[in-house]
């Protein structure tokens, strides 16, 4: 089988997954609501706003932690948003379980490997502190990559994908097919 074979049936079993169909159901919800789209949109720029902030060594003002809070107790009230942000943490932490399982053994980097050895776990330090993650109130930020996740309809990465045949419809990368490569 192909790399390409293997990595659309880990996308159809991240599609079949618990998390990932808990994770849409609830977002569904969100969206049958504008005022629940605002409010989770409001609390994720207020996240980054914060966020950025201490990143950059900067003061965040009492008015900033104040609207962060307020936001977070009108989500505590709103179950949708709630269920929603829940749901995208738990994805979320699926999907980066995957993504330790998948990269952890290889040896992707030329520089600075000898460095972030040294450094060992000190550089993974919970980005999200401050915050009580018990009750998922920073779920939906990924601290990481200083954004949010954005609940708009993407657009399907695994289309033309035959998993029958385990080959593409049409080969957008322009590379032959693990398969192909064989056949010649």
């Amino acid at each position: 089988m192909s790399v390409y074979g293997t990595a659309h049936k880990l996308a159809r079993a991240i599609k079949d997954s618990e998390e990932y169909q808990n994770f849409q159901e609830a977002r569904k919800k969100v969206k049958e609501d504008s005022t629940r789209i605002e409010l989770l949109q409001d609390f994720q720029q207020q996240i980054i706003k914060v966020r950025s902030k201490e990143m950059r060594g900067e003061e965040v003002s009492e008015e900033e932690k104040q609207r962060l809070n307020e936001l977070q107790n009108l989500i505590e009230m709103n179950q949708p948003v709630k269920r929603f942000l829940q749901a995208q943490s738990r994805l979320s932490t699926m999907i980066n379980d995957i993504e330790e399982i998948l990269f952890g053994d290889l040896e992707l980097r030329l520089l600075d490997e000898e460095k972030e050895e040294a450094e060992g776990d000190e550089g993974k330090a919970d980005k999200t502190a401050g915050f009580d993650a018990g009750e998922d109130k920073t779920a939906g930020y990924d601290a990481g990559a200083d954004k949010t996740t954005e609940i708009d309809e993407g657009e399907d990465k695994t289309a033309g994908y035959d998993a029958e045949s385990d080959k593409f419809a049409e080969n957008e990368s322009g590379c032959e097919d693990d398969d192909k490569k064989s056949e010649s």
